[in-house]
C-alpha cells in the first residue's frame, strides 16, 4: 500500500512536470514572434548590467528548457526511490522491513515535491521573462518569483524534518531493532567504494539505501542510472554555458 501510494504520487509529479514544462517551452516559442528584434540579455534581466541583444529562439526557450530537464529528473528520482529495494537487517523480526516503507514513501515525496516546486519556480520565472521581452513590464516580478521560491523552501524544510524524524531507513520506527547488523548488498563492502558509491552491474536495482547520511544513492553499475546521470551531467554543463553565451559573457 505504501509503495503504491509513493509510486502514484511520483507518477503524477512526473506527468505534471512534463506537461507544465512542455507547455512553457511551447508558450515561449509561440511568444517569440511577438517580441521585438532587440531584447534584454539574461544578465540584464537578473540585474547584473544593462545590455540588449538580438533575440534568438535559444535565448527565449533556455529557462523553460531548464524546467524541462530538472523537474522531470526529480520526478523520475521520486519514482525510482518509491521502487527502491529494501535493505535487509537480520534479527529484527520483520520490523526493519516494515519501518522502511514510510521512510521510502517520505523520501519519494521529497523528490516529487521538489519536481513540482522546481516547476513552479522556473515556470514563474519563465513567464516573467517572457513578459519583459514582450515589453509588458520592465523587470522580473520579484514578488511572484520570491513567493514561488518560499513555497519550495517551506515544503523542503517540512519534508526533510519528517525524514530526519524517521531516521535513515525508518530506523526510529524499528522498535529497538536498529542495532541489528546490516546484511545483504547494503553491507557488502565489495560493492561499495569508500562506503559512498555503490557499483554492482549484476544488481537490477537503480536506487539503493545509502550507507552514510540520510537517503538513497544510485547503483553506478546500472545502465539506467548511468544514462540518467549522463543526461543530468550534460544538462548541468550545457545549459549554464548557453546562459553565459546568451548573456555575452562567453563569445
Amino acid at each position: 500500500m505504501d509503495t503504491a501510494r509513493g509510486e502514484s504520487i511520483a507518477l503524477l509529479a512526473l506527468i505534471a512536470s512534463l506537461v507544465a514544462s512542455l507547455s512553457l517551452v511551447s508558450y515561449a516559442i509561440v511568444s517569440f514572434q511577438s517580441m521585438p528584434d532587440q531584447i534584454p540579455t539574461l544578465a540584464n534581466l537578473w540585474g547584473f548590467g544593462e545590455a540588449i541583444t538580438e533575440k534568438s529562439l535559444v535565448s527565449v526557450v533556455l529557462i523553460p528548457s531548464f524546467n524541462l530537464v530538472f523537474a522531470p529528473f526529480f520526478a523520475v528520482m521520486a519514482l525510482l526511490v518509491a521502487q527502491a529495494k529494501r535493505s535487509v537487517r537480520s534479527g529484527s523480526g520483520g520490523r526493519s522491513t516494515q519501518a522502511q516503507a514510510p521512510f521510502r514513501v517520505a523520501f519519494s515525496h521529497v523528490f516529487a515535491g521538489t519536481a513540482l516546486s522546481t516547476c513552479l519556480v522556473l515556470g514563474v520565472t519563465s513567464l516573467e521573462m517572457i513578459k519583459v521581452w514582450q515589453g509588458r513590464t520592465e523587470s522580473l516580478g520579484a514578488l511572484a518569483i520570491g513567493g514561488a521560491s518560499l513555497v519550495m523552501i517551506l515544503y523542503l524544510g517540512v519534508s526533510l524534518f519528517r525524514i530526519m524524524w524517521l531516521g535513515q531507513g525508518g530506523a526510529r520506527l524499528e522498535s529497538g531493532s536498529a542495532e541489528a547488523p546490516l546484511t545483504g548488498a547494503l553491507a557488502d563492502n565489495a560493492r561499495w567504494i569508500l562506503g559512498l558509491w555503490y557499483v554492482d552491474r549484476r544488481d537490477p536495482a537503480v536506487v539503493v539505501e545509502a550507507r552514510w547520511g540520510i537517503g538513497y544513492t544510485m547503483n553506478l553499475g546500472n545502465r539506467t542510472a548511468q544514462v540518467l546521470l549522463t543526461v543530468l551531467g550534460v544538462a548541468l554543463v550545457a545549459l549554464p554555458v548557453l546562459v553565459l553565451i546568451e548573456a555575452g559573457v562567453v563569445g
